[in-house]
């Protein structure tokens, strides 16, 4: 039989807690996965329309838009074409 060394009473808490704890989401990584969803079920709905859902769901604009909302994002010809680029990107992600 081994011989294993105690671990003072702080530290085994600490180690307990990190191997029951889940990995943490973040904010951004819920809004990814909840704009994901929402273009899944919606193919073939335009990319105006789906900013205008997003609003509506609460989904916040990526800040690098420097718009408050989507469809404030998509009137901007710059923005737009980043919007669509990743519209796409969601539309081929296969993890719904």
């Amino acid at each position: 039989m081994r011989a294993t060394k105690k671990l003072p009473e702080p530290v085994r808490q600490i180690v307990r807690r990190r191997r029951h704890q889940r990995p943490c989401l973040t904010d951004d990584d819920w809004n990814l996965m909840k704009r994901r969803v929402i273009v899944k079920q919606n193919p073939e709905m335009p990319a105006d329309r789906l900013c205008a859902l997003f609003d509506l769901m609460g989904i916040p604009a990526p800040l690098k838009f420097h718009a408050k909302t989507w469809t404030e994002a998509y009137k901007v010809p710059r923005s737009r074409r980043a919007i669509l680029s990743m519209l796409s990107r969601d539309r081929q992600w296969e993890g719904v």
